[in-house]
């Protein structure tokens, strides 16, 4: 016997699961848009679809279910424009999947464009706050990850290790950039990841606990972001894969 693995995307604010096996990124948080609810093309700046949050709902006769992986075939090439990107939350150590119970957040938006998931005010609260809020005057060790009092859409990695400041540093918002704090050293790091850059060789780690029994697996948060420059249609689909160890 195998263990019955279902693709799931869950929506709303509870939230509710509804079985996939294909989406449709769009402005609006549903998992069955059809062609309604297209992504806009912006007049300036970015636009992005509503987030979507995908997840494994784990059943059927197994032991054990573990390293549960996403990746595309590194062959996104929807006209998105200059800097678009298909992209997926990410975070700087551990997996990147969000725990659905206590870390999932409603996809939203404007009549336009849904809310980036690095915006610092209506993004994804377990990425843009990923880490503990940095802290004055304390011991920090290379590899610790902050973010700012004031979240801005970037989280920090202590690349030396060192006692901060008495007062919050100017932090930078290039990812790679890097801060002196004290002591320490900050860099800055990016919440999302291009999606093309991880294929078979080089998957994410989306759920790396073991699961012992039925149940639902951390789930991975994707978006598109469009430039000024993107085509305007409907283009062809592309396939993104999950993989896992099963016994």
């Amino acid at each position: 016997m195998a263990a019955t693995v279902t693709i799931q995307e869950a929506n709303g604010s509870t939230p509710a699961y509804t079985a996939v096996t294909s989406i449709r990124f769009c402005n609006a948080d549903n998992p069955n848009p059809g062609i309604d609810y297209p992504m806009v093309v912006p007049q300036s700046g970015n636009s992005y679809s509503f987030w979507k949050t995908l997840l494994l709902d784990l059943a059927g006769d197994f032991t054990r279910i573990n390293n549960i992986r996403f990746y595309s075939q590194g062959d996104i090439d929807w006209p998105m424009g200059t800097g678009g990107e298909a992209r997926i939350g990410a975070r700087d150590t551990g997996d990147w999947g969000i725990l659905i119970d206590s870390e999932y957040a409603q996809a939203s938006g404007t009549g336009t464009s849904g809310n980036a998931i690095e915006d610092p005010t209506n993004g994804h609260p377990a990425y843009i706050a990923d880490g503990a809020a940095w802290a004055a005057s304390t011991d920090y060790s290379e590899g610790d990850v902050v973010h700012p009092t004031t979240l801005n859409g970037f989280v920090y990695e202590c690349t030396a290790a060192g006692t901060s400041d008495s007062s919050e540093p100017a932090w930078p918002t290039t990812p790679g950039d890097t801060v002196t704090d004290g002591g320490a050293t900050w860099e800055c790091k990016a919440v999302t990841a291009n999606l093309n850059n991880y294929t078979n060789d080089n998957p994410i780690i989306i759920d790396s606990a073991n699961h012992d029994a039925a149940g639902k697996s951390k789930a991975a948060v994707l978006q598109v972001k469009l430039a000024t420059d993107a085509d305007h249609g409907v283009f062809a689909s592309k396939t993104f894969w999950w993989a896992w160890d099963e016994i």
